[in-house]
């Protein structure tokens, strides 16, 4: 997806960014799409990862601005999860957390690729809890260390139906330009 209805990355400007409206659009998108959303405290909500720089321009539009000043969560938000807790914002039932780790777009570098998740978007299997072992640092056993010994992976919850067409229910990478400095 991309910002104001875009097509493509290369088509994005500096009226393109993160706001207000486009929060809403995100989360009208993600509703109408059967994303599942994260389900808490009788909300509904979906998780956005943006880079700073985004995240900086969503504080420079108006609209934004006046609803965190008047209408921020304060008392009645979730004290308890750390999905809620540590986002640096919430709007428009969109838990907003800032990420450096967001790529930029190959086809124009003022584009960051933010992405929007929902409660399916990553699965984590463990299969044995980590434990310390001893290691052998040569092929003489005379030298030893100690490590850790874990098992555990991660995976995007994907959909393969009999088609053979798999299809990603889970997560949108939205397309959003921004300066390339704050």
């Amino acid at each position: 997806q991309w910002a104001n209805r875009k097509t493509e990355d290369a088509a994005l400007s500096g009226s393109d960014r993160l706001t207000a409206a486009e929060l809403r659009r995100m989360y009208a998108w993600f509703t109408v799409n059967n994303i599942n959303p994260i389900r808490y405290n009788g909300g509904e909500y979906a998780i956005l990862l943006c880079h700073t720089y985004n995240y900086v321009d969503l504080w420079a539009d108006a609209e934004f601005q006046n609803s965190m000043q008047h209408a921020w969560q304060r008392a009645s938000s979730p004290k308890d999860n750390p999905i809620f807790t540590s986002a640096n914002a919430i709007f428009s039932n969109i838990c907003i957390h800032q990420y450096n780790r967001v790529r930029t777009s190959a086809t124009n570098a003022n584009v960051r690729r933010c992405i929007l998740l929902g409660a399916d978007a990553l699965a984590e299997g463990i299969t044995s809890r980590p434990k310390l072992v001893r290691r052998n640092e040569d092929h003489y056993g005379d030298v030893f260390g100690l490590g850790v010994k874990a098992i555990n992976g991660w995976s995007r919850a994907d959909f393969a139906p009999q088609s053979g067409t798999t299809l990603n229910q889970s997560l949108a990478i939205w397309g959003l330009y921004t300066n390339t400095v704050a």
